[in-house]
């Protein structure tokens, strides 16, 4: 499993969506939270790894879940704004990062 579907699977087990239904084209507010999160995620935990900084780019993201660029930067930005604004979701957002590096 490549580092993006395991951040996806991982997202899928703590929303209790799956991970077909994050792919999906599907808008619905629990279902959009839950695509942002994983593109949050594969965002902000890449390795300090320069080549891994250079193949991960918004570009990269869009392709994987078939998005736009414009898209994937307003899932991160709508994630940011949720995590500064909610200690419960940072939190959360903690732990998934915790998983990660399990």
């Amino acid at each position: 499993m490549n580092g993006y579907a395991r951040i996806v699977d991982l997202v899928s087990e703590q929303t209790g969506i799956s991970v077909e239904t994050v792919m999906d084209r599907c808008r619905s507010v629990p279902i959009f939270n839950a695509r942002a999160l994983a593109m949050y995620l594969i965002w902000n935990t890449r390795s300090q790894d320069m080549a891994d900084r250079r193949t991960t780019t918004v570009s990269t993201i869009a392709r994987y879940f078939q998005r736009d660029r414009a898209t994937v930067v307003n899932a991160i930005q709508r994630t940011e704004d949720r995590v500064r604004a909610s200690e419960d979701y940072a939190g959360q957002v903690r732990n998934l990062r915790r998983g990660l590096e399990a």
